[in-house]
């Protein structure tokens, strides 16, 4: 999975930052995954995009493992100085939804009936204080490898100011090298999957592969977690199994190691000479990233 990511990473800086003077160039034919591209696309007759709905997760993790990210009450902070619609207006152009700090909205047990967060920066400013951590500096690492990384970084880094919080983006190339996974505070991406899927891959011990938070807690609320995905794997009764899964996904809201702002739609852009570019219903840009090319053609 996070080989194609590398790969992804180095195709999508050279995109992202030549793309548009390509395509006026006719060098470039087709861009995928250009959500934080848009305004540039449609003031320009020569290009025209597709959109569709998808729920890709875009988010910021804490390591808690690592100071001062092992302080729920800072972690708690830093969610509340998030806009989330004005992350999503910002750095998508509205192309997506809202979301709520837990993953997998597609998938029919999602928990919909918490609070919607919103920011509260006084409320921010006095966990932090409480946490002896008011005033504080931190790095945020990111790096162009999907639409919106860079930009979310930026733009949560500017809404940090209000409570008194500076936050350094850190735009690394080297990103999903050997440092990746060990990162006190970063951007990522996940694709659209169900939520029992994407917690065996993101969200436990080894020899899951992708645990940037370094979650569950060991004590305290979610120290159960695994207990818990364990129990849902097992259970056959669809409602119970649900039962389950909100109790993983109220811990992970509480006290968990994720801000996730936004859910991204996927919109790829293409030259007005390129045809038969459909809308599909895939969960990655151009239909899997580029497989969607079989269809179309050069006019």
């Amino acid at each position: 999975m996070r080989s194609y990511k590398l790969i992804l990473a180095v195709v999508a800086a050279t995109l992202m930052a030549a793309g548009c003077s390509q395509q006026k160039q006719n060098a470039t034919k087709v861009l995928e995954g250009v959500e934080t591209k848009l305004a540039t696309i449609k003031a320009d007759t020569n290009l025209q995009y597709k959109a569709r709905a998808g729920l890709n997760t875009s988010f910021l993790g804490f390591n808690n493992t690592i100071k001062p990210w092992d302080d729920v009450k800072v972690r708690q902070a830093f969610r509340l100085m998030a806009d989330r619609k004005a992350m999503l207006e910002q750095v998508l152009s509205g192309h997506g939804s809202v979301a709520n700090d837990i993953f997998s909205p597609f998938d029919a047990c999602y928990s919909s009936d918490l609070a919607q967060r919103e920011q509260d920066i006084e409320q921010a400013k006095s966990l932090l204080k409480s946490a002896g951590q008011d005033g504080m500096t931190v790095d945020l690492h990111t790096t162009n490898g999907a639409a919106g990384m860079v930009d979310s970084a930026n733009v949560f880094a500017s809404q940090c100011k209000a409570a008194g919080v500076t936050v350094n983006v850190k735009n690394d190339p080297n990103y999903y090298g050997d440092q990746y996974l060990k990162l006190p505070f970063s951007v990522d991406f996940w694709g659209t999957r169900g939520y029992l899927p994407q917690v065996g891959l993101g969200m436990l011990p080894p020899p899951c592969p992708y645990n940037e938070t370094h979650w569950p807690p060991k004590s305290g609320e979610g120290a159960n977690y695994i207990s818990l995905y364990q129990q849902a794997l097992k259970e056959t009764d669809s409602t119970k199994r649900c039962d389950i899964i909100h109790e993983m996904q109220k811990a992970e809201y509480d006290v968990g190691g994720y801000i996730i702002p936004f859910f991204n739609n996927l919109v790829d852009a293409h030259s007005a000479k390129v045809e038969g570019f459909k809308v599909s219903k895939a969960t990655l840009n151009l239909d899997t990233f580029g497989h969607g090319y079989r269809t179309i053609w050069f006019a």
